[in-house]
């Protein structure tokens, strides 16, 4: 039976099927709106387009959520490791005792062990 048999037909039942459906996709929108977070936005719109509701995409959301935490987490370990790098100063060759030295010590330990002198 078509929409328009149905219109003929019962008209009663009619403008009660499309209330009802007006109402769940009311309550569907806002489950969707309610589940806007950064990052989400992609996921939130497919699902608007494509007609799924807020329970078909709670996993995949989770996923991202959790994919941006992990990040999140790494890229703060990352400053807070290169935080003490900001402090070393930046110059050709080492300076000890207001003498250059070399950047390159040869061992002294390997040189007496192999019982070569140094050149």
């Amino acid at each position: 039976m078509t929409r328009a048999e149905l219109a003929k037909a019962n008209p009663e039942l009619l403008a009660e099927i499309e209330a009802q459906a007006a109402k769940d996709e009311r309550k569907r929108q806002r489950g969707l709106d309610a589940m806007l977070h950064p990052g989400l936005e992609p996921l939130i719109e497919r699902a608007r387009a494509e007609g799924k509701q807020p329970e078909d995409i709670v996993m995949e959301a989770n996923a991202l959520l959790r994919e941006q935490i992990a990040s999140t987490g790494m890229m703060d370990a990352l400053k807070r490791d290169a935080a003490p790098a900001k402090a070393v100063p930046i110059c050709e060759a080492p300076w000890i005792n207001g003498e250059q030295k070399s950047p390159y010590h040869r061992p002294q330990l390997l040189v007496g062990a192999n019982g070569r002198k140094s050149r």
